[in-house]
């Protein structure tokens, strides 16, 4: 699968992204390359790509959004801190591209009240967490392979 990071902020409503929160896209797809039966590949134009991830501004009540295309997903997070890169914005990051790698909300519900970051990053009931859980890992091995 091919991924493009819209790290100058092209388009509007679009934000460019500092180095560390680039960093941390390319780790989260090395850390599913190394989960999954998938690889993963960097490429410079949107156009070529399967995932698109963008920061924004602003996304209406949002923090983040995964939208599936003809061919390919639109991942976008929240600014919060402007060049910082927070735990939180770690999460939705994280997040939204387990959208785009297949994982949904526990049971149909971001908010379901009986789970939360640790139980899975598919969860909107943040406490921290950053990374996928092992369920989250067990969902996407059995969705791609290991």
């Amino acid at each position: 699968m091919e991924y493009a990071i819209n790290d100058r902020g092209r388009g509007r409503g679009n934000l460019p992204m500092s180095r560390d929160e680039q960093t941390f896209i390319h780790r989260t797809f090395e850390l599913l390359d190394r989960l999954t039966g998938l690889a993963f590949k960097q490429v410079s134009s949107p156009a070529d790509a399967d995932i698109r991830v963008y920061c924004a501004g602003k996304l209406g009540g949002s923090e983040g959004v995964a939208y599936k295309g003809k061919n390919s997903f639109d991942v976008y997070w929240k600014d919060k801190k402007g060049w910082d890169l927070t735990r939180f914005e770690k999460h939705v990051i994280r997040h939204e591209i387990g959208h785009a790698v297949g994982l949904d909300h526990p049971y149909g519900s971001g908010g379901n009240p009986r789970y939360n970051s640790r139980d899975t990053v598919m969860s909107y009931n943040w406490v921290g967490n950053t990374t996928f859980t092992p369920t989250d890992i067990q969902a996407l091995q059995r969705l791609w392979g290991a």
